[in-house]
C-alpha cells in the first residue's frame, strides 16, 4: 500500500512540476558500534540526508545476516527492515533505528539495498551513495580483552597560567602560583585514549594559600590515574607561625576554619591583626587555624602563643581533648599502647598490646573536667573509667584461680593414690592339709583290717566278752571322736580359708 502511495505521489509530481535542471543527490550511512556482546543488544542508525535538494519520497531494505543478529525492534514504519515514506513539504533527512540481539560470536554486516529517493521539488530521483556497518560479535571475556589500559592524559594545564615543571605524561604533581586577587581557576586536560573518561577538568575556587586538586583519569580496562595540581594563591600580607619544626600560615578567613560544635566562633586580634577564632567557655580554650605548606588545615590553642595543636574525640555525644598521659601506680599492671584515632596519635594505658580497651586521660570539653576514660579502639565507644570495674574482674579472676587450684591439687591427689596403690595379691589356699587327708586313709586301713581279721576268725559279737566288747566300743568311739575332730579341723580351715579369699578379694 506504502509503494502505491509512494509511486501515486511521484506520478501527481511528475505531471505538476517540471523536471529540474539540476539533478539531486543523497547519501544513506549506517552507523552502530564496531563490536558487541554475544547476548546483548547492538542498535544500528540508518540515515537518508539529502545533500543536495529536499526529500520528497524514498524507499530502502535493511540488510543483515538472521544467524548473527535477530531484528528486536525498528523505528521502520512497518516495524521490519523496509523503510519506505513520503514528505508533504520536502525534509532535509530521515533516521531509522533498528535494535538487534547479537546471537553468536563472528563478524556481520548491516547495510542497506533496494535504495531509491525522490527529490521533492523536481520529483526527479536522487543520485544516492550508501554505506554498511561491520560488527564483530564476542564474548564478554573477549571484549574486555580489547579494553585499552592507557590512563595519560595527552594535556594539562591552568587557563592563563603556567605548569611547574612542564607537562609530561609521565609527570604526576605540578604546581601554579597565583596572585592574591585570583579567586577562581580553570584547570584543563586531554585524554591520551578516546575510550578513557577524566574527572576534575573544571573552574575551581581558590583560598589563600595552597589549593590541592585531583585529575583522576580511568582507563577503559579500569586502571586509574591521578594528576595533582597544586595552585597556590599568595596570601595578603600573611602571618606566618612556626611550631614543632614546621611552618605554618594563620587562617584569616572564618569560612576556612570551620566549625566545632562545643566552640563558638568569634574574631581575635593576634600579632595586630583581626584573625577568626573559635572559643570553648568552659574550658576557656581558643583555637586558631593554621595551615600548612601542603595546604591542610589544623587548629591549633592559642594562649600568648601556639602551644598546642588541637584534636578532638568523638564518641556517645562525649567530645574529648586527650592531654599527656601522667604516671600512675594505679595502673602498675598496664603497659603504655598508642592508638591512632584521625590524624592524631594518642597514648594510653592497655593490659597487654593485643587489648582493644585502651585508657586515656583527657579533658571533657563539655565540662572541663580532667579523667581517664576507657576507650574502646574496635567500636570506637568511650565511658569513663572507673577502678571499681578492674577491682571486680581481679576478684574475679581470683577466685577462678582458687577453683583452678583446688582442681589441681584434687587431680594431683589421685594421681598419688593411682601410683602408690598397691596391686592385688591372689593367695593360693591350699586344700585341707594333707594330714588329715592321711590320717583319714589310716583309720579306714585299720578298719578294712580289722574286718577282714574278723571274718578269718570268724568272730561274733557274741563270742567276745563283756570285757573285750567294751574295748572294741571305745576303740570305734575314738575313731569317730578323731574323725569328728577331722572334720571340726577341716571346718575350721574352710573358714579360714574363707576369711583369706575375703580379705584379699580373691
Amino acid at each position: 500500500m506504502k509503494r502505491i502511495k509512494l509511486w501515486l505521489a511521484l506520478l501527481i509530481s511528475a505531471c505538476v512540476i517540471p523536471m529540474g535542471v539540476n539533478a539531486a543527490s543523497g547519501s544513506i550511512s549506517v552507523t552502530g558500534p564496531s563490536t558487541a556482546v554475544q547476548g546483548n543488544k547492538v542498535t544500528v542508525t540508518v540515515k537518508l540526508s539529502a545533500t543536495k535538494g529536499k526529500l520528497g519520497s524514498w524507499q530502502m531494505d535493511l540488510n543483515y545476516d538472521k544467524s548473527y543478529l535477530k531484528l528486536v525492534s525498528a523505528s521502520s514504519e512497518g516495524g521490519g527492515s523496509t523503510m519506505v515514506n513520503y514528505t508533504s513539504s520536502g525534509t532535509k533527512s530521515k533516521s531509522y533505528t533498528f535494535t538487534f540481539e547479537a546471537r553468536k560470536t563472528g563478524t556481520t554486516k548491516v547495510s542497506v539495498s533496494s535504495y531509491e529517493a525522490y527529490d521533492f521539488d523536481t520529483m526527479s530521483e536522487m543520485s544516492l551513495t550508501s554505506s554498511s556497518k561491520t560488527i564483530r560479535i564476542m564474548t564478554q571475556s573477549e571484549l574486555e580483552a580489547t579494553y585499552s589500559s592507557n590512563a595519560t592524559l595527552s594535556s594539562l594545564g591552568v587557563t592563563g597560567h603556567e605548569l611547574n615543571p612542564k607537562f609530561d605524561k609521565s609527570t604526576l604533581e605540578y604546581n601554579v602560583e597565583v596572585e592574591n586577587d585570583v579567586t577562581t581557576a580553570t584547570i584543563t586536560g586531554k585524554k591520551a585514549d578516546s575510550n578513557a573518561s577524566v574527572s576534575g577538568l573544571n573552574t575551581v575556587e581558590l583560598n589563600e594559600g595552597n589549593n590541592r586538586f585531583e585529575v583522576i583519569v580511568t582507563a577503559q580496562k579500569g586502571n586509574t590515574q591521578t594528576y595533582v595540581v597544586n595552585i597556590y594563591r599568595k596570601e595578603k600580607n600573611p602571618i606566618n607561625v612556626a611550631y614543632a619544626g614546621k611552618n605554618y600560615s594563620v587562617i584569616r578567613k572564618s569560612n576556612e576554619l570551620g566549625e566545632l560544635s562545643t566552640f563558638e566562633g568569634k574574631e581575635i586580634t593576634y600579632q595586630g591583626e583581626e584573625i577568626p577564632a573559635l572559643y570553648n567557655e568552659v574550658t576557656d580554650t581558643t583555637l586558631i587555624g593554621l595551615k600548612d605548606e601542603d595546604g591542610k588545615v589544623n587548629l591549633a590553642i592559642l594562649e600568648e602563643s601556639v602551644i598546642a595543636l588541637y584534636n578532638e574525640i568523638k564518641s556517645n555525644n562525649v567530645v574529648l581533648y586527650p592531654q599527656k598521659l601522667p604516671e600512675s601506680s594505679s595502673f602498675d599492671k598496664y603497659i603504655r599502647k598508642n592508638i591512632k584515632y584521625d590524624d592524631m596519635t594518642v597514648e594510653g594505658y592497655a593490659l597487654n598490646k593485643k587489648s582493644n580497651i585502651v585508657i586515656i586521660y583527657a579533658e571533657n570539653m563539655e565540662t572541663g573536667d580532667l579523667a581517664y576514660y576507657q576507650y574502646d579502639t574496635e567500636n570506637q565507644t568511650i565511658q569513663l573509667y572507673s577502678d571499681e570495674l578492674d577491682k571486680y574482674y581481679e576478684e574475679l579472676i581470683m577466685k577462678y584461680k582458687y577453683v583452678i587450684f583446688g582442681l589441681m591439687g584434687l587431680s594431683f591427689l589421685l594421681f598419688l593414690i593411682l601410683i602408690l596403690r598397691k596391686p592385688k595379691r591372689v593367695i593360693k589356699v591350699e586344700e585341707p592339709t594333707n594330714i588329715n587327708n592321711n590320717v583319714i586313709k589310716e583309720i579306714k586301713v585299720e578298719k578294712k583290717k580289722s574286718e577282714e581279721l574278723k571274718k578269718k576268725e570268724d568272730i561274733n559279737d557274741e563270742d567276745l566278752s563283756e570285757t573285750e566288747l567294751i574295748e572294741q566300743i571305745k576303740d570305734i568311739k575314738v575313731v569317730k571322736n578323731e574323725s569328728q575332730e577331722e572334720k571340726k579341723v577341716s571346718k575350721k580351715e574352710k573358714k579360714k580359708r574363707q576369711k583369706l579369699t575375703k580379705d584379699f578379694d580373691i
